[in-house]
Order: structure tokens, then sequence, then C-alpha cells
């Protein structure tokens, strides 16, 4: 469904030319070189217009893109720089006599155990709504279709992701008040959610949107995945200062 812009080979895309395809997906993460330096995804913007170039000219119609907002260090210019790549993709197509058709979808960073980012806040609720429809005003012209991950499930996913044990009252009562198969759209129902934290007591900021020290202990210090907490914590304050 996607590839890494700038490794696909014109022989590989012959390949999946052969078989049956919707859509080309390349997921730059972040519009910056910058802000993609950052998360280690070193894809160059030529690689990207190559990629968009060579995918036209094999037959597909339709380009998805796929960004995140709220990356570590992310600044407006960083968003600002995803509408610039889509304005400038779309005005190369149109430039070459393709008709533009273009999604673009974003999510919200959610921050993952066992990661360098592990200590990373996540965008509130509300900062996610501001971000993401100003990004889809921006982007409403022709040719471009904007989707979203609704920020409300994000904020719920980054609660899970790196949760606690005190958690496990949380699950009970959202169950028995009926949450269930939220991944869903049609079955997640954010009031009842909202109702469950309530009840339970739990402080959803503590779990998404503060950074967390380096020293605290984590719910998942205890796992050991052969990578050592120094790495993660070398990678972290690498990635946040720039340094290679």
């Amino acid at each position: 469904p996607s590839f890494r812009a700038g490794s696909l080979s014109p022989e590989i895309m012959n390949l999946v030319k052969q078989v049956r395809k919707t859509g080309f997906t390349i997921a730059p993460e972040a519009g910056s070189e910058r802000l993609r330096a950052v998360i280690n995804k070193n894809i160059s913007e030529q690689e990207i217009f190559d990629t968009v170039s060579s995918a036209f000219e094999l037959g597909w119609k339709l380009i998805k893109f796929y960004f995140m907002i709220g990356l570590p260090t992310e600044t407006k210019e960083d968003r600002d720089a995803i509408v610039d790549l889509v304005k400038r993709i779309r005005q190369k197509l149109k430039s070459e006599g393709r008709k533009p058709n273009i999604n673009v979808s974003i999510g919200t960073f959610i921050p993952k155990p066992h990661v360098p980012f592990q200590w990373s806040p996540q965008l509130s609720l509300e900062e996610s709504k501001d971000i993401i429809f100003d990004l889809k005003r921006q982007l409403k012209m022709p040719g471009v279709e904007f989707k979203w991950q609704k920020p409300e499930v994000s904020i719920f996913e980054g609660l899970w992701a790196r949760g606690d044990r005190r958690l496990s009252r949380l699950l009970e009562i959202a169950y028995r008040k009926g949450c269930c198969f939220d991944g869903w759209s049609d079955r997640f129902n954010y009031s009842l959610w909202v109702a469950a934290i309530q009840e339970a007591g739990i402080d959803i900021n503590y779990y998404t949107t503060r950074t967390r020290l380096l020293d605290e202990p984590l719910p998942w210090d205890h796992i050991d995945t052969g990578i050592s907490k120094a790495f993660f914590i070398s990678e972290y304050e690498n990635a946040l200062t720039g340094s290679s």
C-alpha cells in the first residue's frame, strides 16, 4: 500500500504495476526536510517529486500523502511546509499536463514505548483540532482531498499507548458503559469514554500531553527489548538538538 520515497526502482514499480492498484501512497510524515531528519526519515524533497513522477508515468492516477502533526520539535513553519509541498506537487502535475488527484491524510503523532520519543508529549485534543482544521482550510483546492484521523481517537490511542496498571479499572468501567469495538468509527463513542475517565479519576494529560522526565520510571521499563534505555536517551537528545 505504501513505499518509502526514493526506494522504488523502475523495475520494482513495473512489477507493482502488474497488480490491481487504486492509489499510490507516499508517507513523508513531515513537510520539511528538517523535521524529517528529526524523526530519522531522511527523504529529500527531490525523492518525493521523483517518486510522484514515476508513479504517474507508470499509470497511477491518484497519489496519497500521509503526514503527522505534533512531531517533536515541530513548528508552524514545519506545518506550513506540508501545505507548500502539496501545492508544488499539484502545480508540477498540472505543468506536465496531468490532472492533479491528491489525497492528503493527517494523523496526530502518538509517542510509543521503546522508542526515542517515548518521553515526548502528545498534542492536546484542542491543539490537534486547531492544527488539523487550519491545514484543511489551507489545502481546500481543486484536485486535493483532505482526510484526517479524529483527534478524539488519537488522544485515547495515546492514553493506552503509554498507560500503566492504573488504567485497568478505566478499561472495565468503559466496557461496562458500552465501549466496545472502538476501532470502528461507527462504534467509537467519545462521550462514554469521557464519562468513564471521570468515574475512574484518571488524568488523561498525565499520560499524554506532558513531557516525561528522563529519570522517571516508565511502566514498560521491566521489558527487555534488547536495546538499552541509554541508547534511546541518546537518540532522543540528538533529535531534539538536531545532532546526527
